[in-house]
């Protein structure tokens, strides 16, 4: 017998430490080459190419993006299976090479690109280079000594945005120079008609862990997990058999593009294949383990998806995240029926009949239940594994669908396609919250906090949304956006005008002062973009001001006004 599981060393070569997860411009893989998943980014990055070829001059391409994303594969497979795209271009990417072991970076990438520096732009020349480079280089190197020759390209690289991440920027500047993609445009998610999906997890997910042919994973399952003497009671193959139910890689999809919209994760492809591994394979998984846990029915549950997706935070970053939105610690009154459901059934099977639609995410625990009906420590285990379970694949949608979370997205959605008309109620709600943030009682007056208790300084404005984005977009799949939304309010009584770039956790606060929560001070650190746009709209110089005095007996107040180019301090 084989003393390593062979799916478990198959699944390996998605872990960091392996010599597949390293892209090589000398090599790509059958492997590599298997995994390829065709993004709009390629086909960006290929039109691109073709634009600057057929321009006479010099020109510079920029691949841009953050470690493991993709820029160094996609790289390597045009060199491997569409060279000719690349005839006349030279290639460097920043991640694989170094003309020289006692230049640093920066000294490396200023001999790269000394063709494009400010004192040879302008000298004619064919030359053509693409270059793949981690945007925290190239934010280094354009801050260091040797970035002072490159002031035009820093210039190129304000204007369209790169080193912005919640920005899209243009692709070119106006003498068709310079050019680039940025990975970081290219979310792993789309906007889809107002929700968010993503084919590109599905299709990976799908050459991980669906039978398509070639597919060494599904091969090395199909033929070796059967034959194993754990087969019955092995948490990998059974995670491997859950991850390709259409209902749990659904589920799962979902758990991760919420978490990367709430809690604004930038997760790479190479950090996707991690995740996957993590959550298939407990980490001190061995034959000699699984012999030495025989019939252990509570960590064959602790080591199946539903949990190692919530009780394996120290795994990952990822996992970390994703254990904060547990659906244990979300109670709603679906799930309170639930728990009463569970604790008045004699047989828990009744339970995973209702709920659980596909036989196979049941069938070892309908197989052992034997082993927890009537034990109550084991009960709760179960308990846990059946809710987060429904989570992933309940046919009757247990959980309770995030309002705020799907609102959010459909602004997202709606400001991507520049559609005013959605964005009505988005710009209603944050125009009463500008009120209410300091705790004004009305529509008319804003409250600015002051050092001193004894007064209170109330500003009369009042403001309109100053929404002029450009033309409708026609499409309703949305591939490259701002994760956030932006809004612009203008004072109807001057030209003053604030914009607030508004991502999911403000909005959930909005959300919460909207309904007469009163923010704190930790509150107003937190959220200090919001303060600032407050205060943009308030202060001008022409604004009329009350200040009103608390004294013991009496209250006070006193007009600030400005009237026919002077102001006027009266007591009212």
């Amino acid at each position: 017998m084989s003393k390593d599981c062979e799916l478990v060393a198959e699944l390996r070569k998605l872990k960091k430490s392996s010599l597949e997860a390293v892209d090589s411009e000398k090599e790509f893989s059958d492997f590599k080459q298997y995994m390829h998943i065709h993004r709009t980014v390629e086909s960006d990055l290929i039109q691109m190419i073709e634009r600057a070829k057929s321009l006479p001059g010099k020109c510079l391409i920029l691949v841009c993006g953050n470690v493991g994303d993709g820029k160094s594969h996609l790289i390597s497979y045009l060199r491997h299976h569409e060279n000719h795209y690349l005839d006349g271009f030279d290639i460097h990417n920043d991640a694989t090479e170094s003309f020289n072991r006692h230049k640093d970076e920066k000294q490396t990438l200023a001999e790269v690109l000394q063709e494009f520096s400010d004192d040879r732009l302008s000298e004619p020349g064919t030359c053509k280079k693409i270059v793949a480079i981690n945007m925290g280089i190239l934010s280094n190197f354009l801050d260091s000594e040797q970035g002072k020759n490159f002031i035009q390209l820093a210039k190129y690289v304000e204007n369209n945005k790169i080193l912005t991440s919640t920005d899209i920027g243009n692709a070119s500047d106006e003498n068709n120079i310079f050019f680039h993609v940025n990975f970081g445009d290219y979310h792993i998610y789309r906007l889809n008609d107002g929700r968010i999906d993503s084919p590109y997890i599905s299709e990976l997910m799908d050459k991980l862990f669906s039978d398509l042919p070639n597919s060494p994973f599904y091969s090395t399952y199909k033929y070796h997990c059967g034959l194993c003497s754990y087969s019955n009671r092995c948490p990998v193959k059974c995670n491997y058999e859950m991850l390709s139910n259409p209902k749990i890689k659904e589920g799962v999809i979902s758990v991760i593009t919420e978490t990367i919209v709430k809690d604004k994760i930038i997760l790479s492809t190479r950090d996707l294949l991690i995740f996957f591994y993590d959550i298939c394979v407990f980490p001190e998984f061995s034959k000699k383990i699984m012999d030495k846990r025989k019939d252990t029915f509570s960590d064959y549950l602790s080591y199946t998806i539903p949990n190692m997706l919530y009780e394996h935070e120290d795994v990952s970053t990822l996992l970390q995240h994703i254990n904060s939105y547990d659906y244990l610690c979300h109670r709603s009154e679906k799930f309170d029926d639930l728990i009463t459901q569970f604790n008045t059934v004699d047989r828990v099977s009744e339970i995973y009949d209702a709920y659980i639609e596909d036989s196979s995410c049941k069938e070892y625990m309908l197989k052992n239940q034997d082993k927890y009906d009537g034990i109550s420590s084991k009960r709760d285990d179960v308990f846990k594994y059946l809710c987060r379970l429904i989570r992933l694949s309940g046919k009757d949608g247990l959980g309770e669908v995030d309002e705020d979370f799907a609102d959010f997205i459909r602004y997202v959605y709606s400001a991507a396609r520049n559609d005013s008309r959605s964005l009505q109620s988005a710009y209603k709600m944050v125009k009463e919250c500008v009120y209410k943030w300091n705790g004004s009682a009305d529509t008319s007056n804003i409250i600015s906090p002051t050092s001193n208790e004894d007064y209170m300084i109330s500003t009369n404005i009042s403001i309109k949304s100053d929404d002029s984005r450009g033309e409708l977009v026609s499409n309703t799949v949305i591939e490259k956006f701002s994760p956030n939304f932006t809004l612009t309010f203008q004072r109807r009584d001057s030209s003053q005008r604030a914009s607030i770039s508004i991502d999911y956790d403000l909005y959930k606060m909005l959300k919460k002062l909207a309904n007469g929560y009163r923010p704190t001070a930790q509150d107003n650190n937190h959220f200090a973009g919001f303060v600032s746009f407050v205060k943009k709209l308030v202060y001008s110089d022409k604004t009329d001001i009350t200040i009103i005095h608390y004294s013991h007996d009496e209250i006070k107040k006193y007009q600030l006004e400005y009237d026919c180019g002077c102001y006027e301090f009266r007591e009212v």
